[in-house]
């Protein structure tokens, strides 16, 4: 992954599909990314991976990377994809336009 971003020139972006507790926040945090869309069906879980970012943050020294968390089922393609359309204003926050170079499962 560190090559991959070395090669880009950039620090990468993350989709994690059925992202649970976000478990692997750790692990992005390492590889310095700079954007995480977190997907999972369960809001409890996906509101403890939102406690967990903030946690890493200030466990880690400061912001982890920038973080999107999304409540839907990723096994409902279409539906997801227009939840992240929905998100055009909290995207734009993040970048005018984003391309997932990790996707996650």
């Amino acid at each position: 992954i560190e090559q991959f971003s070395k090669k880009l020139g950039r620090g990468l972006s993350v989709l994690d599909l059925c992202c649970g507790r976000g478990g692997d926040i750790i692990k992005w945090k390492r590889q310095n990314i700079n954007h995480y869309v977190g997907v999972d069906l369960s809001r409890a879980l996906v509101e403890e991976a939102y406690t967990g970012i903030k946690v890493v943050a200030d466990e880690r020294g400061g912001q982890t990377f920038k973080a999107i968390w999304i409540v839907n089922d990723a096994g409902d393609p279409q539906n997801l994809m227009d939840s992240i359309f929905k998100l055009d204003s909290k995207l734009r926050d993040i970048e005018e336009r984003i391309v997932f170079d990790i996707v996650q499962t």
